[in-house]
């Protein structure tokens, strides 16, 4: 029953919100219209595009909401308390919350298809928008963010290109294991004096 409520809520809600602004006009910073049904979209439709659709839509705009969550966080000032918890949300639900198949400059691009953004009149470039929040309730829109933000960059982050060369991240600290130390002690080493097993007899 409970299941049923919500999902007759959100109906009512989206239907609220489809009815005030039935052709989608251009929202602008917090006077977000219908666009405000596109939150976590823009990404999730990239990784659905990636895909070739074999996720389901809810799936791909689970990630869409981490990254627009985020995006929030560095750009509207969202607390990191709402981002733990949306991400706590959609990971009970079972669904996902981060997506590393693809190249990071390959969703970019992909993004930049989205019907939201617009055409800078001063550049020619295509600007990318985002539904973002300021609080729980509170939607604005994120427009043409820095590219650092947009690519989860930290103050000091350093990018290096590897070529197509592959890298396994680790960590290695001089240490002992005492046991086996100990225990190598105790054998002696032939492999200098003789190269047959029966030169160890």
């Amino acid at each position: 029953m409970y299941k049923r409520q919500v999902l007759e809520a959100a109906v009512r809600v989206k239907a609220a919100v489809v009815a005030s602004d039935p052709h989608e006009q251009t929202s602008h910073g917090d006077d977000v219209g219908r666009e405000r049904l596109n939150y976590g979209h823009t990404l999730g439709h990239a990784v659905e595009a990636h895909e070739r659709f074999t996720w389901r839509h809810g799936e791909a705009d689970a990630v869409g909401m981490i990254f627009a969550a985020e995006l929030s966080h560095r750009c509207l000032g969202l607390s990191e308390d709402v981002v733990s918890l949306t991400r706590s949300i959609l990971s009970d639900l079972g669904l996902p919350v981060s997506f590393d198949d693809v190249a990071w400059s390959d969703l970019r691009a992909t993004m930049a298809l989205d019907k939201k953004t617009r055409m800078d009149p001063t550049t020619g470039r295509r600007v990318l928008r985002f539904v973002g929040i300021r609080a729980p309730g509170s939607v604005a829109m994120i427009v043409d963010p820095d590219e650092d933000a947009l690519a989860m960059k930290e103050s000091g982050d350093e990018v290096k290109d590897l070529k197509g060369r592959f890298v396994c991240a680790g960590f290695n600290d001089s240490h002992m294991h005492l046991l086996n130390y100990g225990n190598a002690l105790g054998a002696a080493d032939l492999s200098q004096h003789t190269q047959s097993l029966s030169g160890m007899k």
